[in-house]
């Protein structure tokens, strides 16, 4: 229409523009038909030129307006993609039952589903109550453990000195080769041994640890450890020998050295049973908290006041400054001890914060026990000897599974920085004393624990408060980097009314304060992780260092209270506790009377999630707080370095560890200074050095497997 039009116009002003008469004026040409037919034209083009100015414009205002929709639909769908961004960072909400069976739909009657067995079985939609049946039924048993090989090897660990370490040398040393001299024949007060040059003692032993739990419902449970062959050495039970009678041999054996393998432990043979039983507990969860009743491992902070010796824990919290291995929820699987306690105990969270109360049954004392009566039920026959604790825990730490999961998204997702802590106090208290009885004697005796052959019954009167704090602050601000600054410090406060082991005494009323903390520190960034343990201990106190009362040195050394020893200081970490393989681990015993510094350094070789080679350097050295209590009164325990080569798989380790301790001036022997009180007396020697000299280096090589389930 608008073309026919346009046409039209054009063809008007064609004939306009050839005729120059109709191109004049028309009142002028005196033809009016054709002025006629010129006005009628003009008007016609001028008309047909306003209507497509009208519908120029109507297309210039389509286009604004097509160009403004266009705009409109870019807006709409930017604030889309705005959406879609935002629903993917949100959690999608829980699919239900209905959702599931929704993508699912059943068949054709007769038809089979794509993923259905090919033996033809109709398929048919699962129910409800079959998609919440649990897997297991109850009761059943879930199993923990691991089994442990070590070969260790030593030289040196007494030192060289003959009485500054509470090791003793190895036989060898005291009898010369093809010599027939014994330990009766050593000369007394000589510092030499016989055969010097004998250095090395080792060998292997092994432990296989056992921890089930029986799930007999989905609140309530029971506990059980067990330990075979727990730390036997290997060949320490030929057949044929008892340790009671060496000489009852096998009566096909000539010499024990012929004997063709080894018998199971026994108390005959090896002083311990074939199995041993360390934990006995029944829990159960309730609307109000959590009870535990029995025998059960004691754990609190980094171990060094209550240490479960490495018990199973559903708890993974990996510490690479710790030296004993962690895996697959067993903490400490380098540790031979454990503190065991018999215990009532509550746990109940409040306000997100635990609060833990229990009862400990420490000692009871001698009771009733009856040899001829094997299913009769003992009694304790007092009271008063009893040592009982009560103990209270206030802390903030993850424990059930929603809240170990909440710490890692926090950790591991949103990046943040976490801080848990706790405080633990023990209130102790003992009466009186029974010592030095025994309950196989007891049992055989018509008048039972009146008998005083066979006890002793001492005042003791005594009572001590322990306060204990820990924390830890923990950061993983990026992937595979994590840092944990974790500390624990814990004083002793109390009176013994009578500190004498044995006997009734007036003047052994001792106070005790005893002070002790540990601080450890890791970073750990993909393959390489480095760190810094540092602690502290307080030791013994003497009015008269220079006295010629003996006095014991840390914790393999026997040792009793000095009449000039007014106050028990002497804090010892458990043993559990170890930052080291020679200096306080095997010769001092513990760490003690000391202020230690341990950095470390460690690098993965493979630096993968699931499989580990790695080497490990830690530098040791310490002081020792009070001078006066160490063999020689110096107060310089020395320096080792200890170079460790392991691999990590999720359930099998192994290290190989070689070790050199460098001793300080704490360990020399110095004339007219005592012995420690072990040394002296085994072998026999005089008191008193009579020259001095110095301590010698002493080293170590070790090999451990573990096994982890």
């Amino acid at each position: 229409m608008r073309g026919s039009r346009l046409l039209c116009l054009v063809f008007g002003l064609s004939l306009l523009a050839s005729s120059p008469a109709l191109a004049q004026n028309p009142a002028e040409s005196g033809d009016e038909p054709a002025a006629g037919a010129v006005g009628d034209a003009a008007g016609a083009a001028e008309a047909a030129a306003e209507e497509v100015g009208g519908d120029a414009a109507e297309a210039v205002d389509a286009t604004e307006e097509a160009a403004d929709a266009a705009e409109e639909a870019a807006d709409a769908a930017e604030e889309a993609a705005d959406a879609a961004e935002e629903a993917a960072d949100e959690v999608p909400p829980a699919r239900t039952f209905a959702d599931y069976a929704a993508d699912n739909p059943a068949p054709p009657a007769g038809g089979t589903s794509g993923d259905a067995p090919s033996s033809g079985t109709d398929w048919r939609r699962i129910t409800e109550a079959e998609l919440l049946e649990p897997s297991q039924t109850y009761p059943w048993i879930e199993w923990h453990g691991y089994f442990r090989f070590r070969a260790d090897s030593f030289w040196n660990l007494d030192l060289d000195t003959n009485g500054t370490s509470p090791i003793l040398p190895p036989i060898e040393a005291m009898i010369a080769p093809g010599a027939e001299t014994d330990l009766d024949g050593l000369t007394a007060g000589a510092d030499d041994l016989t055969n010097i040059e004998a250095e090395h003692i080792g060998g292997a032993n092994i432990r296989l640890r056992l921890h089930p739990i029986f799930q007999i419902t989905e609140k309530t449970r029971i506990h059980l450890e067990l330990n075979v062959l727990d730390n036997i050495v290997l060949g320490s039970t030929p057949d044929g020998y008892n340790e009671f009678n060496p000489t009852a041999l096998r009566t096909d054996l000539p010499v024990i050295g012929f004997t063709g393998g080894q018998e199971p432990p026994s108390l005959l043979n090896a002083g311990r049973d074939s199995i041993s039983v360390t934990q006995a507990y029944g829990e159960v969860n309730t609307f109000f908290g959590t009870i535990r009743l029995g025998r059960m491992a004691s754990q609190w902070g980094l171990g060094i006041l209550a240490n479960g010796g490495g018990s199973y824990s559903t708890l993974r919290e990996p510490r690479t400054s710790y030296r004993g291995l962690s895996m697959s929820g067993h903490g400490c699987m380098d540790c031979d001890n454990g503190d065991y306690v018999d215990r009532a105990m509550f746990v109940t969270n409040m306000f997100d914060t635990y609060l833990a109360l229990a009862w400990d049954y420490n000692y009871a004392g001698p009771t009733d026990l009856d040899l001829g009566d094997y299913f009769g039920q003992p009694r304790d026959l007092g009271q008063y000897d009893d040592v009982r604790s009560i103990v209270v825990a206030l802390f903030q730490r993850p424990l059930r599974n929603e809240e170990i999961a909440e710490r890692n998204r926090t950790l591991k997702e949103l990046r943040q920085p976490t801080f848990d802590w706790g405080a633990y106090y023990v209130y102790r208290r003992q009466l009186i004393s029974a010592e030095g009885f025994n309950a196989e004697e007891l049992g055989t005796q018509s008048d039972g624990f009146r008998d005083s052959e066979f006890l002793n019954f001492v005042n003791r009167d005594a009572r001590a408060h322990i306060p204990d704090l820990w924390f830890r602050f923990l950061s993983e601000p990026a992937f595979r980097t994590r840092i944990r600054l974790e500390g624990e410090f814990v004083g002793i406060f109390g009176t013994i009314g009578n500190a004498d082991p044995n006997s009734q005494s007036d003047d052994k009323e001792r106070d005790i304060q005893q002070f002790g903390g540990a601080l450890e520190f890791e970073y750990v960034r993909a393959a390489l992780a480095t760190g810094l343990n540092t602690g502290f201990a307080t030791g013994r106190t003497f009015d008269d260092p220079n006295s010629d009362a003996q006095g014991g040195f840390g914790v393999n050394d026997s040792w009793t209270v000095r009449d000039d020893e007014p106050t028990i200081t002497n804090f010892k970490f458990d043993r559990n506790y170890f930052v080291d393989a020679i200096m306080f681990r095997e010769i001092i015993g513990a760490i003690t009377n000391t202020v230690y510094v341990n950095p470390f350094v460690q690098y993965d070789l493979f630096s993968k999630q699931d499989d580990n080679l790695g080497v490990r350097l830690d530098l040791i050295t310490a002081f020792a707080m009070q001078s006066d209590s160490t063999p020689s009164g110096e107060g310089y325990y020395g320096l080792e370095t200890d170079l460790t080569l392991y691999y990590r798989e999720p359930r099998y380790g192994a290290d190989v560890m070689a070790g050199v301790y460098l001793p300080g001036s704490a360990f020399d022997a110095v004339e007219g200074q005592d012995r420690i009180n072990g040394v002296a007396l085994q072998l026999g020697r005089q008191v008193e050095y009579q020259r001095s000299f110095d301590a010698k280096p002493a080293w170590t090589l070790q090999g451990r497997f573990f096994w982890a389930f």
